[in-house]
This record gives C-alpha cells, sequence and structure tokens, in this order.
C-alpha cells in the first residue's frame, strides 16, 4: 500500500488513522510508555469519538471499533493527560 501510493493520495491515507491522535498520546505519556501501535489504537478511538461526534459516524461505529480493539488486547484508555502534556 505504501509503496503504491507514495504521496499519500488515496488509499495509504487510511494507515494515518488515529495517528494525529496517537502521536499526541505518545507525546503525553512519554515515549516508550505505550508501544506504538497501542498509541495508535487510542488514537483510532479518539479519531472515532470526534466523528461520532461530528455526526460522521454513530455511536454502533465507536463501540465497533472499541469492541475489536478490546478483543486484540490493544489498550483503548489510559491515564488522563495533561493538555500541556501534549502540546509540550
Amino acid at each position: 500500500m505504501v509503496a503504491a501510493d507514495e504521496r499519500e493520495s488515496g488509499e495509504r491515507a487510511l494507515l494515518n488513522l488515529g495517528h494525529t491522535f496517537g502521536h499526541a498520546i505518545e507525546t503525553g505519556l512519554g515515549y516508550g510508555e505505550w508501544l506504538h501501535g497501542e498509541a495508535i489504537a487510542a488514537g483510532t478511538l479518539i479519531a472515532a469519538e470526534l466523528s461520532r461526534r461530528l455526526g460522521w459516524i454513530d455511536e454502533a461505529a465507536v463501540a465497533r471499533i472499541e469492541s475489536l480493539f478490546l478483543r486484540a488486547g490493544l489498550p483503548v484508555y489510559g491515564r488522563r493527560l495533561a493538555l500541556r502534556a501534549i502540546w509540550s
């Protein structure tokens, strides 16, 4: 997928889902606290919840994403992060 879409103008953009929030989680927790994939999973759930609040998806979709991640053993919630920790 990466080689076929080097400029992220198509399907490769799907790989970015959750990364913006996931990177903020990594920054806030400190790198190494969670694995990259764990932070991205939680970030994906945050993105899904934001999408629900914007009316783009429904609660059932958010619940399904959460259920899938939990079944895979991924963290979906962590300790609360201060905004200052994320923006530093």
